[in-house]
């Protein structure tokens, strides 16, 4: 009986907060999410192999690098602003012309750069595949529409639409890789191509469905909009830089001094550790949206101590993983993986140190201290480079996993002195 009443208490306590059924809703729709990805990863990893799997998230990285000569900052300011303007929809509006505006500009320019200068990309990295960075500069502009999409939907609460979108792109990666492997005996080329072309499509259906758009004609916004944006811009646009190399830069340095196998055998390690940081992901979206509306100490604090519950949450998960590391190899993404064990472990732990950084990061969109994204992007690349370069010929992969989590360490530290010295200064 009494285990009946807790139950009916917790079932209580989850839905009575809108911040709790948010949380429910978006971790839901990213665990099934990833649950796809996962699938979908581990018949790519055991077809392709490591070597091929290296030669394929080599361009999904570069990808994602790219990508960011679309976006320049502008992601980032979207939750900032929308939360900010939330119950002002005309300035909203504003706000999204003035974004796509922008986004129009950049990815032009992405285009005329970026492909004239592939050949000395191919030479920078050590990537003689010239194809798959062709597919991965025409895929950086489809992820940005994703990315804007994901996060429009975020900062207006639309949480089940935003699951939806996610899952979609997700089952159509997955439906188009077994038909590629079914029938066409795992081509890499097309495999890359609709994995680019998977979220543009999924946001393209999703669109017709939704009761408010997204998209909006592009305009330049006021001089106030944009005199208030510029406060924000350039901190958000390096950090948004900084963000992408922290998740990015290990795989292109092991790709340019080592070589596909090793990349591919660490890229399934990533993978791996990527799933685990599905609720920290999950998680992060609701707080960022809610805590973006915060205007006073009180509030911060109150919303920091609650927070405090996801350091036992990181810790306790990891002690679970532990034991289940080579079999979770073994089993999911192919025993040819197994000699990145150790890699594994390492990124999977820095992926529920990442939890605990969430909440932390999730203050500075409220907080008037924008260079806190680019200085803590800075120091997570820095030591990620520098680590990297130093030891990878004497450690490998190794080199590139302890980089990592070393890197996530510093910026947790980072992150409690800024929120104290922040929030000691407004008392």
């Amino acid at each position: 009986m009494n285990i009946v009443q807790n139950l009916l208490k917790i079932k209580e306590l989850v839905f009575k907060s809108e911040a709790s059924q948010q949380s429910l809703v978006i971790t839901a729709g990213s665990f099934i999410t990833s649950g796809i990805m996962a699938v979908a990863m581990i018949l790519l990893s055991r077809f392709l192999g490591p070597e091929k799997f290296g030669v394929f998230s080599v361009s999904i990285s570069l990808m994602f690098v790219i990508s960011k000569f679309a976006d320049l900052g502008l992601n980032q300011l979207i939750p900032r602003f929308m939360g900010q303007w939330f119950f002002q929809k005309k300035k909203n509006e504003e706000f999204l012309k003035y974004i796509l505006w922008l986004k129009t500009i950049f990815s032009i320019v992405l285009l005329l750069i970026f492909f004239p200068a592939s050949g000395f990309l191919s030479q920078l990295i050590n990537y003689p595949h010239l194809e798959m960075i062709y597919w991965a500069i025409i895929g950086s502009i489809f992820i940005e529409i994703y990315s804007y999409s994901y996060l429009v939907l975020s900062s207006r609460h639309q949480f089940l639409q935003l699951s939806l979108l996610g899952i979609l792109q997700a089952l159509i990666k997955l439906i188009s890789f077994g038909v590629i492997i079914w029938f066409f005996s795992s081509n890499l080329l097309s495999i890359t191509a609709f994995y680019y072309l998977a979220p543009a499509v999924a946001v393209l259906i999703i669109s017709f469905f939704l009761k408010e758009k997204i998209f909006y004609k592009p305009k330049i916004a006021s001089y106030k909009i944009r005199a208030e944006m510029n406060k924000f811009w350039f901190h958000s646009g390096v950090g948004v830089a900084m963000m992408t190399l922290i998740g990015n830069l290990d795989i292109l340095l092991i790709q340019r001094f080592l070589n596909s196998f090793e990349t591919g055998v660490y890229a399934g390690a990533a993978r791996i550790a990527a799933f685990m940081a599905t609720l920290s992901g999950s998680i992060g979206i609701v707080l960022i949206s809610r805590v973006s509306r915060y205007k006073n100490r009180a509030d911060i604090i109150k919303y920091l101590k609650k927070s405090s519950i996801l350091v036992l949450a990181a810790i306790v998960g990891f002690v679970l993983y532990l034991p289940f590391s080579s079999l979770l190899i073994k089993y999911t993404i192919g025993p040819e993986y197994l000699s990145g064990n150790l890699a594994t472990i390492f990124l999977v732990g820095n992926s529920f140190l990442g939890l605990i950084l969430v909440p932390l990061t999730a203050v500075f969109y409220t907080l008037n201290k924008p260079s806190y994204f680019s200085i803590n992007g800075f120091i997570q690349v820095a030591c990620i480079l520098i680590g990297t370069l130093l030891f990878i010929g004497q450690y490998g992969i190794m080199a590139a996993a302890i980089s990592r989590i070393a890197a996530t360490i510093l910026s947790i530290g980072y992150s409690l002195l800024s929120v104290y010295l922040v929030l000691k200064k407004d008392k």
